[in-house]
């Protein structure tokens, strides 16, 4: 099974690219641009029989970033660890650096019947990161910077299940106190692929026990109410920096916070033939460090098929990490 940390061979790999010219790799299959303008878009493709690996993935995305003099190689530093549900290989890497510095990447991983299905998904993702703007539905103030986005897809014979999150962040030097915020919001949606259709049940956890920081708050977590069609999230601070956007939901939604340990759960209630997404969201107010690689935040998501004998289900887990450079 995947570590859900990274090598530290690879977190030394990444500090000697910082602020440093390099020159181009040889032998690499990476798509470049030819202006800066572009975005810096790659793939990597395995098989079930032998499968990436995380750390293969991002040493490919440091090899397009030695490449790209007008990268920032900043993008590489933060991470966010994918590990899919057991019998499920990972077979697709997709990743793009817009001009602003932003990185979106996609993981795909299929049982070994659906491997052509996967191939054929991360192939229309990178045909979309290639030609389309990266656009977002987000209303956000101008003290939160968007950090990245990380999409994990995964697909068996009876279905999918998609579990992706885009991170804020709002340090000191925004918020004037001694003190960074850090928000998520995800997006996880399951499919049917069964003959007779059936109701699904997605699962989201935000646990933010698993963060390293020191002094976190959980300041916001939505939605915070029970019910079904027109959803709205807001988790912004302050009042003026706004962090909102709405969703709609096929069936009941509900959410689960214990302050004593803070683990975010909510439940989403999939009707047969419901495909929407379902899009929870939370921040977290922490001290601000002056150096380290930190454990921030665990987001696991499970969708179960329910009035099966045997019954179905599909996961994913996200371990995100955040770098600290030493402040002068």
């Amino acid at each position: 099974m995947q570590s859900d940390s990274g090598s530290d061979t690879d977190r030394r790999a990444v500090l000697r690219l910082l602020g440093a010219a390099m020159t181009v790799s040889g032998g690499a299959t990476v798509a470049i641009a030819d202006k800066h303008e572009d975005p810096v878009v790659i793939r990597l493709r395995g098989t079930c029989e032998n499968p990436l690996s995380f750390d293969e993935t991002q040493a490919q995305l440091r090899r397009a970033v030695k490449q790209n003099s007008t990268v920032d190689a900043s993008v590489l530093v933060d991470r966010a660890v994918p590990i899919f549900s057991p019998d499920h290989e990972m077979v697709e890497y997709v990743a793009r650096i817009d001009s602003a510095g932003s990185l979106n990447q996609y993981y795909g991983a299929s049982s070994a019947e659906c491997e052509n299905d996967a191939h054929e998904k991360a192939r229309m993702k990178q045909s979309q990161l290639e030609n389309h703007e990266i656009t977002t539905q987000i209303k956000s103030g101008p003290d939160w910077n968007r950090k990245r986005t990380d999409e994990a897809y995964v697909i068996d014979h009876f279905g999918e299940l998609s579990n992706n999150f885009k991170w804020f962040n709002m340090s000191d030097n925004e918020t004037d106190d001694d003190e960074e915020r850090n928000a998520f919001q995800s997006k996880v949606a399951s499919s049917d692929d069964t003959i007779n259709s059936y109701a699904r049940e997605i699962t989201v956890e935000y646990d933010w026990s698993v963060c390293e920081l020191g002094g976190e708050t959980i300041s916001d977590a939505q939605p915070d109410t029970t019910g079904a069609g027109n959803i709205d999230v807001s988790i912004g601070f302050p009042p003026s920096a706004e962090l909102s956007w709405s969703f709609n939901a096929d069936g009941d939604t509900t959410q689960n916070l214990t302050n004593g340990d803070p683990k975010i759960s909510w439940n989403a209630n999939i009707p047969d033939g419901g495909t929407s997404w379902f899009e929870p969201g939370s921040h977290v107010a922490s001290s601000v460090r002056e150096s380290g690689d930190e454990k921030l935040l665990r987001i696991p998501a499970e969708a179960t098929w329910r009035g099966i004998v045997d019954v179905y289900k599909l996961s994913h887990i996200w371990t995100v990490y955040i770098y600290y450079c030493d402040r002068v």
